[in-house]
């Protein structure tokens, strides 16, 4: 159990009560304080608690009723309030296209369930640790696979790179271009 977490507030949105009750034990089991968690069982709820309150996390599912995961992940990151708060999608949405579509959107880190809980709690560390240490730093990531910029973009945000910071190019033409814009 890590002290560390002890002051540090989470929002759950997950329409299932027992997906809720797993992460919320899981959370507890890391150093969360129960009375710093709240849960809620979708996306407008959760929208709407953000307005009144701050939180060190989101974590939330992709699939709920009257707003999804992805629905309230581009309301947070267009509300200027909490757009820099990390974000945690916890889903069973596992395509490479779902994945694609949620660090598009903002998501800082996308985890599928069944979840891997000591994979968990390393990002979630990660999120609530490491995002300070390359505030304001950028990067530019060049190579002609899709694919491998992605793996590249997913590692920088492993090590605490937000997505602002991070910018893709297939070739390095499109990266002087870039480079010369930015």
């Amino acid at each position: 159990m890590n002290k560390f977490y002890n002051d540090k507030t989470i929002l759950l949105a997950d329409d299932s009560p027992t997906i809720r009750k797993i992460i919320s034990g899981e959370l507890q089991r890391f150093g969360f304080l129960e009375a710093n968690m709240k849960e809620v069982a979708n996306g407008k709820l959760a929208l709407e608690f953000l307005k009144k309150y701050s939180v060190d996390l989101i974590v939330s599912d992709w699939n709920m009723p009257e707003m999804s995961g992805i629905e309230l992940l581009a309301a947070v990151r267009a509300d200027q309030k909490i757009s820099k708060t990390p974000f945690l999608m916890v889903t069973s949405e596992a395509e490479d296209h779902k994945k694609k579509e949620a660090f598009e959107c903002g998501a800082d880190q996308y985890v599928t369930k069944p979840f891997d809980v000591a994979v968990m709690e390393r990002i979630i560390f990660q999120l609530l640790t490491l995002t300070v240490v390359f505030k304001g730093k950028k990067v530019l990531v060049i190579d002609d696979s899709l694919v491998m910029r992605t793996i590249i973009m997913k590692n920088l945000k492993l090590a605490g790179f937000h997505m602002d910071s991070i910018m893709e190019a297939g070739s390095g033409e499109e990266a002087f271009a870039l480079l010369l814009h930015h």
